[in-house]
């Protein structure tokens, strides 16, 4: 028995239960804590990954500005700005672009009705931490790819200004 998560825009996970049985006998003090804690973390994840693509759109508005005004007027000084300028903005896109994050088949749970509810919540719970080890592990490449764009900007703007006065 498992439980999977996945759908079209979705990553599939499946948690089988490899001690469960074993641990079904005895009783499940710390369970709700721990709920508590994943879902907040979940819930965390998610306003992450929102707040990266809200900068990454500022980001991409910014670098479209410098590309603008650098390109109004282009001289050999202001090619390096505009050229930094363009890639920032590549690089606040590929930080803003929709990327597959695991949720749960809702229609695949309706086959664990009769499952024991012990077992499930500890099926429900090991496969929600998956999907946050998962989540995590994309906000962790959007961020790092956002912060490539800021630092590019900033020398897109350096280079702007500079280009502007020479």
């Amino acid at each position: 028995m498992g439980a999977s998560a996945g759908g079209p825009h979705g990553c599939v996970i499946v948690v089988t239960p490899r001690f469960y049985g074993a641990l079904m006998a005895e009783v499940l003090p710390s369970y709700g804590l721990i709920a508590r804690r994943v879902d907040a973390e979940h819930d965390a994840h998610i306003r992450h990954a929102d707040a990266l693509d809200s900068k990454g759109g500022i980001v991409l508005g910014f670098a479209g500005a410098v590309a603008a005004i650098s390109s109004s007027h282009v001289t050999a000084a202001r090619v390096p700005g505009l050229v930094l300028a363009i890639l920032a903005a590549m690089g606040a896109l590929a930080a803003i672009v929709p990327r597959r994050f695991p949720t749960w088949e809702l229609t695949d749970l309706r086959e664990y009705l009769w499952a024991d509810p012990e077992l499930m919540q500890l099926v429900v719970l090991d496969t929600t931490i998956l999907m946050i080890q998962q989540l995590k592990s994309t906000l962790e490449w959007k961020s790092k790819t956002l912060k490539f764009a800021v630092v590019v900007l900033t020398l897109a703007i350096v280079l702007s200004g500079a280009g502007t006065l020479f």
